[in-house]
């Protein structure tokens, strides 16, 4: 097995043909880990970030790949870490099965060798069902390495075969509510669709922002249209996954006005929840948690068999299921002072404080 590390934009872009059908075959494929997606992140978030990939072959055949960059982090602390920020909630490695224990072993060889460009390195959202994880906490020696985690829980939704089965397995209350502001919905003239493969993605866009400007979110400053280039990254996001097939986007629409929107990103049996935003004007019939109902059934209806909620549990994603997948906030630190003084304020000092704080 041989190993290389990429670090120029033109050796990623070499990696496009290769790169999703490895993440698809090591079954670790998720939207944030597409080269699609990467490409579009590195163009609209790298500056000051350096790439930091590492390609593994075996008799000319990629085998494995760790797609990482080097950032600086609190001026001093210098990091490395997934490709991966708070856009994206699930990231991983593509290795194939039967390479991942030399590949993880020749990982943390290479970590070793290189540990004068790096104080942490970090795997966020890095989900511990893996078929990676513990490969790479195997793969890190105690007596070169110090490993801490921290760990939270996403929802995801086992699709029942019918929609009539799914409410059935929820809380009557739930039920009800959600009946009662259907009724509400139809009385009003609320319509519901799904974006065609047809429609223009450019057009599609537009009426995304048209919620967004209206929604709670733009008004926190906290939505997809918060900067200018976030704004530039959700459209080319948006193009990207309409060209590729992977675009899975419900409407909600008043008289032609779009309401509401969700924003998914579809791949084999799966939905993977990406945004959603509503027009606050409308707020009292809940139109969020309308259109997500209508997501939820048409997924059903065209034979998903699993829906991501992604992110962190929160009590409204706690209403439509009870499954969480569990993630690791993965941190390594090498035997250097600034890692060791990075290592004690995180794992040490900061929980600390916050108990403090609580009081």
């Amino acid at each position: 097995m041989q190993f290389n590390i990429i670090k120029s934009i033109d050796g990623f872009k070499s990696l496009n043909g290769i790169w999703d059908s490895l993440y698809i075959k090591s079954g670790t494929y998720t939207p944030f880990s597409s080269f699609a997606w990467i490409n579009e992140w590195w163009n609209c978030f790298g500056k000051n970030r350096r790439l930091f990939i590492v390609i593994a072959t075996h008799h000319g055949e990629t085998i494995g790949i760790a797609p990482m960059m080097l950032s600086q982090q609190r001026r001093f602390v210098r990091r490395l870490e997934f490709i991966v920020d708070d856009n994206g909630s699930r990231f991983d490695f593509a290795v194939l099965k039967e390479y991942k224990a030399d590949f993880f072993k020749g990982l943390s060889l290479i970590l070793f060798d290189n540990r004068k460009l790096w104080d942490e390195w970090f795997l966020n959202y890095f989900p511990c069902d893996s078929i990676n994880f513990l490969g790479v906490r195997n793969s890190l020696a105690p007596s070169q390495f110090w490993v801490g985690e921290h760990f939270f829980h996403s929802p995801y939704i086992i699709l029942e075969k019918t929609w009539k089965l799914y409410l059935e397995n929820r809380k009557s209350k739930f039920r009800n509510n959600l009946k009662r502001l259907m009724r509400k919905s139809k009385e009003a003239g609320f319509k519901y669709r799904m974006v065609s493969k047809d429609e223009n993605p450019e057009a599609i866009t537009k009426a995304v922002w048209q919620v967004e400007k209206n929604s709670w979110k733009h008004r926190a400053g906290t939505g997809i249209d918060a900067s200018k280039i976030k704004k530039t990254f959700y459209r080319r996001i948006i193009h990207q996954a309409h060209d590729q097939g992977n675009l899975y986007m419900a409407m909600m629409e008043l008289d032609g006005r779009p309401i509401a929107y969700d924003f998914n990103w579809s791949s084999g049996d799966t939905v993977f929840s990406l945004k959603m935003g509503f027009d606050e004007e409308f707020r009292n019939i809940a139109p969020g948690k309308l259109l997500f109902a209508y997501t939820i059934k048409k997924s059903i209806e065209d034979g998903f068999r699993h829906h991501e909620l992604m992110g962190i549990n929160e009590d409204f994603k706690s209403e439509w299921t009870e499954k969480l997948r569990k993630h690791s906030r993965f941190h390594v630190y090498n035997k250097g002072m600034v890692s060791s003084i990075f290592r004690h304020f995180n794992f040490t000092a900061k929980p600390i404080l916050k108990k403090l704080l609580r009081k």
